[in-house]
């Protein structure tokens, strides 16, 4: 049996380091007014946001085996200074590396590829993933590492258009993914109408929420062309600003998600999240 090329790709979005909300590393170490080092203490949802994360983490090593490991990191890597701000520019950056660091240990870990997030959250114009960017290439000299506003990348013979921002997924429930459909059709037929082959798979973050959508449209000569779009999940829970900007929204799905290319084709999608009602449910008589 001939050997099969085989990559995994794995989509991390919207840590949000520096909020109570955002992922934290138990091992970070940041420091004080005084000048002195000190561990913060993880609320209930950085713990579950961070066993969340390593299971998905561990899920992705072992579906990868010995087959190249590709990281999109897709922004959002800080919380930002203008919402429920919690640290220092400083001390966000550190969290932002700690974040990350896990995955710097993974010998079949090949190329990271990062997404510049919101201005709000980037310290203005996609400072945090420049800096990230830097910091991880310093910890992990000869691994490719990069940050793009918005790239399209060829991974095993599969292209992957990746960046921040995109579709919204539905203000309503028998809504939802209709918006991301019409988003990658319409981002099809740009390239189709221009000659180019549109990308196998569309990666977008930014609205912490995850939508699947698929579409296919007949080209000439009988060519078919094919694409996926996911919009990801968050690594963030719900903060107030969420709750005000999304209406109450009080459903909240989180994890990462991994991607088999095998022989130049995009073979499977795996989903590592978990779903969460945040209401506080009670009963009064």
């Amino acid at each position: 049996m001939a050997k099969q090329n085989r990559v995994i790709v794995v989509a991390e979005s919207d840590k949000h380091g520096g909020s109570n909300f955002g992922l934290l590393n138990p091992e970070t170490k940041l420091i004080g007014l005084e000048k002195k080092e000190y561990t913060p203490i993880l609320t209930e949802t950085q713990k579950h946001l961070w066993e969340l994360r390593e299971w998905g983490r561990e899920e992705v090593i072992h579906l990868a085996g010995k087959s190249p490991i590709v990281l999109f990191d897709h922004g959002d890597v800080n919380q930002g200074m203008k919402y429920d701000v919690n640290n220092t520019l400083a001390a966000q950056m550190k969290i932002a590396f700690m974040n990350n660091e896990p995955w710097l240990h993974v010998k079949n870990l090949v190329a990271i590829r990062i997404d510049t997030g919101t201005g709000s959250h980037s310290f203005g114009d996609g400072d945090a993933e420049e800096i990230l960017t830097h910091t991880l290439k310093q910890a992990k000299p000869g691994l490719d590492i990069q940050f793009t506003r918005h790239g399209i990348s060829e991974i095993g013979g599969v292209w992957i258009d990746h960046a921040h921002h995109g579709p919204q997924t539905g203000s309503r429930e028998w809504l939802r993914g209709n918006v991301a459909w019409y988003y990658l059709k319409s981002l099809m037929m740009k390239d189709i109408m221009r000659g180019r082959v549109p990308p196998h798979l569309v990666l977008r973050g930014h609205y912490h929420s995850v939508v699947q959508v698929f579409n296919r449209i007949n080209g000439k000569d009988d060519s078919v062309y094919r694409s996926w779009l996911w919009v990801l999940p968050s690594l963030c829970g719900i903060n107030n600003y969420a709750i005000e900007k999304t209406g109450s929204e009080y459903e909240i799905t989180n994890g990462i998600i991994a991607f088999e290319i095998v022989d130049g084709k995009l073979k499977d999608s795996y989903e590592f999240t978990k779903t969460i009602d945040t209401r506080d449910r009670e009963t009064i008589l």
